[in-house]
């Protein structure tokens, strides 16, 4: 039990952090440019065996809805971010996992082009295609307007935060032997 705590904190804190970043950097209630907590959410599925999914989905949804409800976010409009949040890091992840046959090692160019592809581009797309809708739902807004800038930032996020948790336990021995570069 409690290495399933572990990973719901571990993915509570960094999911939030990334989350209040954005909400900062961006406003709380505007799809963002650059959403790290994509990153977080994906990396952790890559890095755990699907039986654990649930407790990441856990720890996104506690997250997400903490984060939208502290800065005034309406229950619809939450909901749509939220949805939108849990499909996106399980489509990515189980296509990824599916095309590499396990949780991908960066290092190698097709486990990379496999990552950008399933986790960058394709679950973006999906996660911003539910906010779209919802969007569009709620206030009237563009599907596909607001599906391209959500998967655009969302992409960013796990293109730059997902694949420096997926890289660090196989290279953080580098950044640790040149301190200065680092």
């Amino acid at each position: 039990m409690r290495p399933a705590i572990a990973l719901f904190a571990a993915v509570l804190v960094g999911y939030a952090a990334g989350a209040i970043f954005t909400a900062q950097a961006f406003g709380a209630s505007t799809v963002s440019a650059f959403f790290p907590a994509a990153g977080v959410s994906v990396a952790a599925m890559l890095l755990n065996r699907v039986s654990r999914w649930p407790v990441i989905v856990a720890a996104v949804a506690t997250a997400e809805l903490l984060v939208d409800f502290s800065h005034g976010m309406s229950w619809p409009a939450a909901s749509g971010f939220l949805l939108a949040e849990l499909v996106e890091p399980l489509v990515g992840a189980t296509l990824v996992r599916a095309w590499c046959g396990g949780t991908p090692d960066l290092r190698r160019t097709r486990d990379l082009v496999v990552f950008v592809v399933g986790a960058c581009l394709a679950a973006p797309l999906t996660g911003g295609l539910v906010e779209g809708v919802a969007s569009h739902l709620i206030d009237g807004a563009s599907i596909m307007g607001t599906a391209l800038q959500w998967s655009s930032g969302d992409g960013i996020g796990i293109l730059v935060v997902g694949s420096s948790i997926l890289l660090w336990p196989r290279q953080s021995h580098i950044l640790k032997a040149r301190p200065v570069e680092t």
